[in-house]
Formats: C-alpha cells, sequence, structure tokens
C-alpha cells in the first residue's frame, strides 16, 4: 500500500511518499514566485556562441540558461589556464551539463547559470571541485579564523572546497563535520541524478 504524506511550510512544500511503511520518496519544492538562485539543474545544451563564449542550456524553464566560458573553468582562479580556451572546446550541442542559477531570469533574458556548485549548510558552503578553504572575513580574531582554516583542511577531501561561514566562530570540529557530511551526500544524490531532464533536480539552495 502506497501512502503520500504533504506537508507546507509557507514557500516550501513538503512531500513523501511511503510504501508498506517504508519512506521510498522525499523532495521539497518552492513556489514558483520563490528565488530559483541556487537550484541545480539537469540540463542540455542548445546552441554555443563562439563570438560570445557563451552557451544557451535548456533547463526546462522558459527561456534557455545562459553559460559563460568563465563559469566552465576551474573555480579555483590558480588552476585555471593561463589563456582563456574558446568555449566550443568546452561543450557541444547536444549535450547534457548540470548547472546551478546564479542568476534569476530577467525580462526576456534566461536564468545564468554556472558549473561552480556550492551547497550551503548552517555552518559551511561545501563547493565539490573548487579545492581550497576559505574563512568569512567577519570572525572576530585571527586566532579563531586559522583555527576555522585548519579544520576546513581536514574535513575537505580530494578537490572538494570549503567557505566556513561566519556562524562558524565557535563551533566544534564536530559540528562542522556534520555540516560536511549531510552536504557531501547531498551533493552524490545530485550525481546520481534520480531526476531527469527537464525536471529540476531535488536541491534547493539557501542565501550564503
Amino acid at each position: 500500500m502506497k501512502q503520500m504524506f504533504m506537508h507546507g511550510d509557507g514557500e516550501l512544500l513538503q512531500t513523501a511518499v511511503l510504501d508498506n511503511g517504508k519512506l521510498v520518496e522525499f523532495s521539497m519544492e518552492r513556489s514558483e514566485n520563490s528565488s530559483l538562485v541556487g537550484n541545480v539543474y539537469k540540463g542540455k545544451v542548445i546552441n554555443v556562441l563562439p563570438g560570445m563564449q557563451a552557451a544557451f542550456v535548456d533547463i526546462g524553464l522558459s527561456k534557455n540558461a545562459f553559460l559563460y566560458v568563465d563559469e566552465l573553468l576551474h573555480p579555483h582562479l590558480e588552476k585555471q589556464p593561463e589563456r582563456k580556451p574558446a568555449i566550443a572546446d568546452l561543450v557541444k550541442p547536444g549535450q547534457e551539463i548540470l548547472v546551478q542559477i546564479m542568476k534569476e531570469p530577467i525580462g526576456g533574458k534566461g536564468a545564468r547559470v554556472t558549473t561552480h556548485f556550492a551547497l550551503p549548510g548552517r555552518f559551511l558552503v561545501f563547493m565539490p571541485t573548487a579545492d581550497y578553504v576559505g574563512v568569512s572575513k567577519k570572525i572576530s580574531t585571527e586566532q579563531e579564523r586559522t583555527r576555522l582554516r585548519l579544520l576546513g583542511e581536514q574535513l575537505r577531501q580530494n578537490e572538494e572546497g570549503l567557505i566556513l561561514r561566519t556562524a562558524t566562530e565557535g563551533a566544534s570540529a564536530s559540528e562542522l563535520e556534520a555540516d560536511v557530511l549531510q552536504l557531501r551526500e547531498q551533493w552524490s544524490r545530485i550525481l546520481a541524478g534520480r531526476l531527469r531532464h527537464p525536471r529540476r533536480l531535488k536541491f534547493i539552495a539557501k542565501p550564503i
């Protein structure tokens, strides 16, 4: 027997599907009037514009999203090539690509998207491929900033990047680790691509 449970909390709608008492599906959706910034989509490159160093990506919205070449390069500036490559060498029409909205659609223009993914948690922002640790400049003392930076380096794996937010001041190592583990798991679910194009993946970001 299948059961569906729905819970509305302001703009957020949570839906759970149970099959014989076991959770088989869970999703969170915001109302159409809420911000799209931070949402992750599996899209398809429609066309590439070499003269503009940009591409248009269908992510299932009314207007195709705009992807600039800089948003395809490594998120860490120090790891970007000295000479910017042609966008036609990076993406091709028909190619499927995972993107995150960084700027809302305005008027006749589609959303601006990036491949520099950032998943915000309670204490930190998880960046799957950024390969660096940053600490909020609002942290009060250099000693605390150094402590947090060292913790961030210990927690991140491989090419992961972390930004320690202002809320991390005074936070314990276990609290930060819990945040990282949760966001890492969230990223794994996104990569699994449970929802196919053009539907939005089950991730809604919060402001950094």
